[in-house]
Order: structure tokens, then C-alpha cells, then sequence
């Protein structure tokens, strides 16, 4: 569900090059990972790298390339922009780690209860309950990755509205993410589970199912105080 890798020919001396991240991992915002423009990350190198520091491979934050992706080259350390990265001595190609970027959209109804759905077997944390929300692919209007996400989990359209919630989720130190919660409002669809969501439902917020992201949780919590 993410979208594929996006590359073009290495550039001469010390360019960095830049690539997209692509993976079959499932879609939301507790479990992302990806880059901009300017950054990359690859699924066929995500493996640590010896000594990557903070920005790398490291027990805190698995996941760094361990080999160039465009000459095959083992990446070694090097400081670029203040921090230790995953560099290449041979083409110059430099492991930027950005997170990933999500978005959420909030449902309410007209007794005040949010709208969940439970997580597919497939699913980071399955089982358990989240927001509707997913990566925003690469190019995509962000809120209109929110509604894609909802309509594929929930089958409901909606408008979105103004951001209610931005956070770092970091409970997969190897697929950090930034997820960005928006208010929306139902304007049609039939309600079904659907793509890695197997149940869907609204809840009061003092009779929540067990939820998966503490992100979630926070929000939620701020509904209330």
C-alpha cells in the first residue's frame, strides 16, 4: 500500500541522491515510515549499519541501510549536517532517515462517539483499536490521504477539516512516524470494515475498546478533560 520506489541516475562528486521509501507494510499512523524529496530509505537495505549513531541502526533506532542502494557498496559512517548517517564512500550516497507521515481523520456522531476501527491480523498491534488513518503517499494532498484512508477502513466519505492532534509516534523505533489527526464530517458511504481493518464501530469515549497507539489514546484523552 505504499507507494513504489521513485529514483533517478546518481549524480557526479558529492551528490546525495533521493529516493522513496516503498514497502508491502500496512498503512497508519502508528506504524509508518518514509521520506522527502530529499531524503531516502529503501526495504532491500533496512538492516543497521555498524556504527550509524542516533540516525542509523542502532538498538534505539533499528532500520538504517547497512549497503548502498545504488552501487552495493557497505556504507560506513560519516558526520554529515551534525550527525553521524550511513554514508558511502564510493558514489556518495547518504542514508537521510525521515519519518513517515500519516494522517487521521476523526469521526464523531451525533451522540458524541468516535468512530474505531480494530486492527486485521496483518495489522501493527491486530486486534486492537485505532483512529482511521494511513500514510499519506508520496505527491498526495495530505488531507486527501486522510480521506482515502478512512473511505478504504470504514467505507464512509467525508469532508476534512482543520487539524485537532500532531504527534511522534515512536512505538516502532525502526518506522518513527508523524501522524497529524483532522476533524471531519460524514458526508456519505455505507459503514463496512475494509483493507487492513477487520471490525468498525462508534464508542463512547468513557467505553473505549483496548486501542493500539498511545497517540490515539492521548487524543482521545484531551476529548475529555
Amino acid at each position: 500500500m505504499l507507494t513504489p520506489l521513485a529514483a533517478g541516475r546518481p549524480r557526479e562528486a558529492a551528490a546525495i541522491r533521493r529516493f522513496r521509501f516503498s514497502a508491502g507494510t500496512e498503512r497508519h499512523l502508528g506504524s509508518m515510515s518514509s521520506n522527502d524529496e530529499a531524503r531516502t530509505m529503501h526495504p532491500n537495505h533496512s538492516h543497521p549499519t555498524q556504527d550509524p549513531g542516533r540516525d542509523g541502526g542502532t538498538d534505539e533506532w533499528p532500520g538504517a541501510f547497512t549497503f548502498c542502494p545504488i552501487c552495493g557498496q557497505r556504507l560506513m559512517s560519516r558526520v554529515v549536517g551534525g550527525k553521524t548517517r550511513p554514508a558511502c564512500a564510493a558514489c556518495d550516497f547518504v542514508h537521510f532517515r525521515n519519518p513517515g507521515v500519516g494522517a487521521a481523520v476523526v469521526l464523531r456522531d451525533g451522540s458524541g462517539r468516535i468512530l474505531l476501527v480494530r486492527r486485521g491480523p496483518n495489522a501493527t498491534r491486530p486486534g486492537l483499536w485505532s483512529i482511521p488513518a494511513g500514510f499519506v503517499d508520496y505527491g498526495e494532498d495530505v488531507r486527501a490521504g486522510a480521506a482515502r484512508e478512512l473511505l478504504e477502513e470504514t467505507g464512509l466519505l467525508a469532508t476534512v477539516g482543520e487539524p485537532v492532534w500532531v504527534a511522534t509516534n515512536t512505538h516502532d523505533p525502526a518506522k518513527v512516524t508523524v501522524g497529524i489527526w483532522f476533524a471531519g464530517t460524514q458526508v456519505g458511504g455505507v459503514l463496512a470494515a475494509g483493507d487492513d481493518a477487520v471490525d468498525v464501530g462508534w464508542f463512547n469515549l468513557d467505553e473505549l475498546p483496548p486501542l493500539a497507539f498511545d497517540t490515539d489514546k492521548a487524543y482521545i484523552a484531551s476529548l475529555v478533560e
